[in-house]
């Protein structure tokens, strides 16, 4: 399977080949939309997955200035019968983008069960909410 992340300037072009596996990102509260214009305007990024003949795997990051530096966070994630080894490469190839932007950490917005998924991850805290 080929890893990918998509420039600004191909999020349009490959749209058509893996906007439909957005609309099934889990702990993300952006639609595919937004995410397609957050991209296209360089203020996150698509990763991806994908065999000869289709995306198998959709990864959403986005950078942060946080007090202790530039995070990379992964806002969603969606695929299907990714095996964990290429789950850890795709985490491996963000982290070492990542670090070559400076960043001094990779997080985790989602779900509990993203965890288990790359043990290299630890919890470091909780978000929680409450509607009004």
């Amino acid at each position: 399977m080929r890893l990918f992340c998509l420039s600004a300037a191909e999020v349009d072009a490959c749209w058509d080949d893996f906007g439909s596996l957005l609309t099934r990102l889990s702990g993300c509260d952006l639609t595919p939309e937004q995410i397609k214009t957050n991209a296209k305007e360089s203020r996150q990024q698509i990763w991806g997955l994908q065999d000869p003949t289709e995306v198998h795997g959709i990864c959403i990051t986005e950078i942060i200035q946080t007090s202790r530096g530039l995070i990379c966070l992964i806002v969603g994630a969606c695929g299907q019968d990714i095996p964990k080894p290429l789950m850890e490469r795709l985490h491996d190839e963000i982290g070492k983008w990542a670090k070559g932007l400076g960043c001094v950490a990779i997080r985790i917005h989602g779900r509990k069960g993203w965890l288990r998924w790359d043990r290299r991850f630890a919890q470091t805290g909780i978000v929680a909410e409450r509607p009004l």
